[in-house]
């Protein structure tokens, strides 16, 4: 009777990359009490290797989004699943079609996915699943990242306040009809953040204007974005001492012989203090057409400044910022300014 032998195969073809939760850590020797990095170990990663190229060739022609002019030198990278990446090359001229194209075959992948990158354009990802068949992407654009100046005006807001009782109450803020540019002391922060398409990474970019830094240049592609920034005053505001006044009911809640107390007890200095900001979200969002980008103009942002708190129960104002600019989102939301 003939016997079953066993199948023997390279054990290199079963290498892969696996995350490894220890690297960098550090580890104590139990028996030294010695410390110690946990080090990557070298593994070779098959998918990438040329042999495994096996599919039909993958096409594909590259495009400036503005221009619609062909786009040369776009670096190509493969990727299966969390599995690896690989570096394909890059885009070629086609001289007989006048085009930029690639077209090399790939490894055999379900659900994988090929990244487009090329210094001073946004990243593109098209899903792609390989087999033994070619295929054709078509043409592919890549949106060029613009640099715009930004200039940042604020919005003082002014209290509407009652007296009750000797207590002031706030009823309402009231926005001015003239903006002003920032006070040198003040530090702002604003992230304008491209709300996601299809496979493409999240796009951020962010504005910090300080003492120490002064970033008024950001890049932008057209799109949607959120938006979200703080006003942080470097003098801050102080809530002043007794400004709040609280009795108790008296004599079976007449109000005779009642006895009052005043808050605080001293001065409340807050110093740095956030007294501002902008929040425009997913529901109403800024919208960048690609002929803002197009001309020589300046992106101007607006932001609302809440006056200093009058005592203690106004200092809750600032989680109003959201709200104030639904409401008044016509003069809130940002323009392009030749």
């Amino acid at each position: 009777m003939n016997q079953k032998r066993p199948l023997l195969a390279d054990s290199s073809l079963f290498s892969f990359d696996m995350y490894d939760p220890l690297i960098s850590q550090k580890i104590t020797d139990p028996r030294t009490g010695k410390n110690y990095t946990y080090k990557e170990r070298n593994s070779k990663i098959l998918l990438c290797r040329p042999e495994m190229r096996t599919s039909g060739e993958v096409y594909l022609k590259t495009y400036d989004a503005a221009t619609r002019e062909p786009l040369k030198d776009v670096f190509i990278t493969f990727g299966c699943g969390n599995y690896a990446t690989c570096q394909m090359g890059k885009t070629k001229h086609d001289s007989i079609l006048n085009v930029e194209s690639f077209n090399d075959k790939m490894p055999i992948c379900m659900n994988g996915y090929l990244k487009l990158t090329k210094p001073g354009y946004k990243e593109k990802i098209l899903r792609i699943t390989t087999s033994s068949q070619k295929i054709n992407l078509g043409s592919v654009y890549l949106e060029p990242l613009v640099r715009k100046n930004v200039s940042i005006k604020i919005y003082p807001l002014t209290r509407r306040n009652i007296n009750v009782a000797g207590n002031i109450l706030s009823i309402d803020l009231v926005m001015p009809n003239q903006s002003y540019y920032p006070n040198p002391n003040d530090t702002i922060t604003i992230s304008l953040s491209r709300i996601q398409q299809g496979l493409d990474e999240p796009m951020e970019k962010n504005i910090i204007i300080s003492q120490d830094s002064n970033i008024t240049e950001i890049e932008l592609i057209p799109g949607m974005y959120t938006i979200k920034g703080s006003l942080l005053s470097a003098d801050g505001f102080i809530i002043p001492k007794g400004c709040k006044e609280v009795c108790d009911g008296g004599f079976l809640g007449t109000g005779i012989g009642s006895d009052c107390k005043k808050f605080p007890d001293e001065n409340i200095v807050i110093k740095p203090a956030l007294i501002g900001g902008i929040e425009i979200d997913e529901k109403y969002p800024f919208i960048i057409k690609r002929s803002d980008l197009m001309n020589n103009n300046t992106l101007e942002i607006y932001l609302i400044k809440i006056p200093p708190p009058p005592c203690i129960d106004q200092m809750q104002e600032m989680s109003s910022i959201r709200p104030i600019a639904l409401r008044y989102r016509d003069r809130l939301t940002p323009r392009f300014i030749n």
